[in-house]
């Protein structure tokens, strides 16, 4: 199954705004063809490939969407970058600067949420948006259209890999694979499905999550001019 380029949707309107570290290029796209191809082991004997794999395509057992890092052409503010994102859950990397959101004092990591965090069965919260550290907070509430301007503010112990936001297929044939649903939320121990998912973004549930208090700041000049410098 043949997938092209992504088509541009939001392009940059004000350059002179930052880009948050997690959004896509359109330089990024990479087109590629996606296969059902017999894999020992698996639930049924095949799995989602694409037709030219490598080793790193896949990661948690499940295939990952291709995409580059060059960041070329606009940014498309409505995308995130999947390698990314997926570095930023792995390693506590803020998904405004790029740099660690780990606060220096307290080792927590922060986090500010356009809405509420979801449940897993346990009634752990988890989410696929990447942390924000404290600096940055500031500048998404500013200027993120999804974020109100008192979006709480949260901060974790730790984070640890749940699952993955993104595209299920089914198979049509050995070698074809046909879209069955889109943006759908896996979990890791959901092993059959993921085997046909080509995941787009990582999902982690945040340990012993708390609601902090972040008065409004009054150097958000210093703190775009910042963020925009990565």
């Amino acid at each position: 199954m043949s997938m092209p380029a992504a088509a541009p949707r939001l392009r940059a309107r004000m350059p002179r705004l930052p880009v948050p570290h997690v959004t896509a290029y359109e330089g990024e796209a990479m087109p590629y063809d996606l296969a059902a191809v017999r894999e020992p082991g698996t639930t049924e004997g095949v799995r989602l490939a694409f037709t030219d794999p490598i080793e790193q395509d896949w990661m948690w057992g499940v295939l990952w969407h291709r995409q580059g890092l060059g960041r070329g052409g606009d940014p498309i503010f409505d995308m995130v970058n999947t390698p990314r994102q997926r570095r930023c859950m792995r390693l506590g990397l803020c998904q405004v600067c790029g740099r660690t959101a780990r606060d220096p004092e307290s080792h927590r990591l922060w986090w500010v949420m356009a809405h509420p965090a979801w449940l897993t069965e346990a009634g752990e919260p988890y989410v696929s948006s990447p942390p924000t550290c404290r600096s940055c907070i500031r500048v998404a509430r500013r200027l993120c259209p999804k974020l109100p301007h008192d979006a709480p503010a949260y901060t974790a112990a730790a984070v640890q890999p749940y699952g993955v936001l993104g595209n299920l297929y089914h198979v049509a044939g050995l070698g074809r694979v046909a879209l069955k649903q889109e943006k759908v939320i896996l979990p890791f121990d959901d092993f059959r499905r993921l085997e046909f998912t080509l995941a787009t973004q990582l999902l982690a549930v945040l340990e012993d999550l708390r609601p902090e208090d972040l008065p409004p700041g009054d150097h958000d000049a210093e703190l775009l001019a910042g963020v925009a410098a990565h």
